[in-house]
């Protein structure tokens, strides 16, 4: 759960901007540094690479790592550091929350349509489009990001808490909901 949770939260404690001021700021904190790691990771890896095979593969060491960046198709393109993913797709999530600024009806609308495509992902066996991934992973993770959101504009953390039988339905509801999904990424 501890990718949901990252992502609920993210969008609990997510503070609007407007949209301009949203792009500079969410680049500035979340891509630069993904940007910044995937490079020491690249760099780490050559050597590495240099090390065990005494030369360096132009494809193997640049280009397969900079098309990485942005595609996840392990035979043409090798993500340096894959496991940072969540850092482009929050990106795109606190980009678009900003984008409609506190519209209610809009964010539950493209939570829906992306739980509904993210299902239809899923029942058509699509684990991870190799050209898709990012797009994927956004259908994934703006749930997430927007029941954060929903949760802190309408206080229903708060509510729960404060209503014990409402709290313990909601986990109950959670954890059964989670046992008949069965083990899942994102």
């Amino acid at each position: 759960f501890h990718m949901p949770a990252f992502f609920f939260i993210s969008g609990y404690l997510h503070k609007s901007s407007d949209w301009a001021a949203s792009i500079k700021k969410n680049f500035q904190r979340l891509i630069i540094p993904a940007l910044c790691f995937s490079f020491i990771y690249m760099m780490v890896n050559c050597a590495v690479y240099y090390v065990q095979n005494h030369a360096l593969s132009l494809e193997d060491n640049l280009i397969k790592p900079l098309l990485g960046i942005i595609r996840y198709d392990r035979p043409n393109a090798t993500p340096p550091c894959g496991v940072i993913w969540f850092l482009e797709g929050l990106f795109i999530c606190n980009v678009l929350i900003d984008f409609i600024r506190k519209n209610i009806t809009a964010i539950i609308t493209i939570m829906l349509l992306c739980m509904t495509a993210t299902w239809i992902l899923a029942r058509q066996g699509v684990v991870c489009m190799s050209y898709g991934f990012m797009p994927q992973r956004f259908l994934a993770s703006f749930p997430f990001v927007a029941a954060g959101i929903l949760f802190r504009h309408y206080d229903l953390l708060e509510k729960f808490l404060k209503n014990y039988i409402l709290g313990i339905v909601a986990i109950v509801l959670f954890i059964s909901a989670a046992l008949w999904n069965g083990r899942v990424g994102i």
